[in-house]
């Protein structure tokens, strides 16, 4: 049995299999809800002043982080979807296969994907901070913008509309692609690290350490900085 501290009572919701939410949609504002995890078919709105710490999201499930909504320390596994929407805050975040959507006001700071079928989407004025990949992909859409993302192993997509700030590449596995319209500004690259600056792309002061800084035909690289140890491509 789960406590589900809300505005007006303590509710105990019950739970099948190893504690699940199962077929249901919770609403949940102004209060706390710890340590749920969400079955099958199962939506947590997280709604103003609502707070939900520790909770794992299973194959089928949805958290929506809505106005004023708060996440930490969520789970999110294949198969399941976290979304970030206007005025909600995740932070600390662990995709697992699963899929996070910072929507158009939202922000994600600490985000960390590791698995290959992760995926984080950064769509138009939502912010992701610091999130890290181990695996996985980072897409940055129109008008979002990413923030310090340091990249292992897996891509970062920076598309027609989107801006990457401050990126860090830092693996033989990890790349950063730039594409018609996007912008990636301060990136470092290291540890056998690339970036490819597609046609319409544009990269602004990337430091290049160690690994390779790739420009196509039509792509556009300034200020950048190539260490002996480093490649630029054009």
């Amino acid at each position: 049995m789960t406590k589900i501290i809300g505005k007006l009572a303590v509710v105990a919701a019950m739970v099948a299999g190893a504690g699940a939410l199962n077929a249901q949609t919770m609403v949940f504002a102004h209060g706390t809800w710890n340590d749920v995890t969400l079955g099958s078919g199962v939506t947590a709105e997280v709604n103003e002043y609502g707070v939900m710490n520790r909770s794992i999201l299973n194959s089928g499930s949805t958290q929506n982080i809505n106005f004023l909504g708060r996440a930490a320390s969520s789970d999110v596994n294949a198969g399941s979807v976290q979304n970030v929407n206007n005025g909600g805050v995740a932070t600390h975040t662990r995709l697992v296969g699963g899929t996070q959507n910072v929507n158009s006001g939202g922000v994600a700071n600490d985000t960390l994907s590791n698995a290959s079928s992760s995926i984080q989407n950064v769509y138009e004025v939502g912010v992701t901070n610091r999130t890290v990949l181990t695996a996985g992909t980072q897409n940055i859409h129109s008008g979002g913008v990413a923030n310090n993302t340091v990249i292992y192993s897996g891509g970062l997509l920076v598309n027609d509309g989107g801006k990457s700030a401050g990126a860090k590449i830092e693996g033989p596995s990890a790349g950063m692609g730039v594409h018609s319209g996007g912008v990636a500004e301060g990136t470092v690259i290291g540890g056998g690290g690339v970036q490819t600056v597609n046609s319409g792309g544009l990269s602004l002061g990337t430091d290049v350490v160690n690994g390779s800084h790739n420009i196509a035909s039509g792509g556009l690289s300034s200020d950048s900085t190539v260490r002996p140890t480093a490649r630029r491509m054009s």
